[in-house]
């Protein structure tokens, strides 16, 4: 099964979106596949380990014991941008002490803690805009362990990041695709990490309910 980001749980809000309240499959762009990606996200998650594999040497900063990792490829006519970056508020400390070898040179290195500013993202158009969050509180659906604060996922890291570009040319991408996968650090008994990731990870509960918001081309 294809990993879809942005629109492939029809359980959270019932397949509709939050901010403009229709069903997700009327947006623009309903959801992003990880195709174009997925050679970007194999290089930094290789960038990844060489620094866990330094950390151990005790030559770099602590990894955090669990992140998500994530590469998103975005189309501007005939530009094409590369960004990545990891969830959680460690970026700004981890991605400048990574290895760029095996990178493309422009790939950009998201390092924002959140991207939720004065308790606003930016959407499709550039526009900030307040998410309208459901609490795992106020739905069966939401894993209380699968929910995390809005701003710090590193899908919504990226997707702010080609939203700036957009706001600052005047135009929305042409293409995105969005990639993501786990970095776990599992301790061994043979002394070794073992460092296991899925191909793709599928979105937490926050970015099932967050990126169809932010894809949103439909509200005000």
């Amino acid at each position: 099964m294809t990993t879809l980001y942005g629109g492939s749980d029809s359980l959270i809000n019932h397949g509709r979106c939050a901010r403009c309240e229709q069903p997700i499959d009327r947006h623009k762009v309903p959801y992003i596949r990880p195709d174009g990606s997925a050679a970007l996200l194999d290089s930094f998650k290789d960038a990844v380990y060489r620094l866990a594999r330094s950390v151990l040497q005790k030559s770099g900063p602590a990894l955090p014991p669990a992140t998500m990792m994530g590469a998103a490829v975005a189309s501007f006519k005939s530009q094409k941008m590369l960004y990545v970056t990891i969830s959680g508020d460690s970026a700004g400390k981890i991605l400048p002490n990574i290895d760029r070898k095996g990178l493309p040179k422009e790939t950009i290195f998201v390092q924002d803690t959140t991207v939720l500013v004065n308790g606003k993202l930016l959407g499709i158009k550039g526009q900030p805009f307040t998410p309208a969050v459901l609490s795992w509180r106020d739905s069966a659906d939401i894993r209380q362990e699968r929910y995390f604060t809005p701003g710090q996922c590193a899908a919504q890291k990226l997707l702010s990041q080609i939203f700036t570009t957009t706001k600052q040319r005047g135009a929305a991408p042409e293409c995105i695709s969005l990639a993501e996968t786990f970095f776990r650090d599992y301790p061994s008994d043979s002394g070794k990490r073992i460092w296991d990731t899925a191909d793709f990870a599928e979105s937490c509960d926050t970015c099932k309910q967050v990126l169809p918001q932010m894809l949103c081309d439909l509200a005000d």
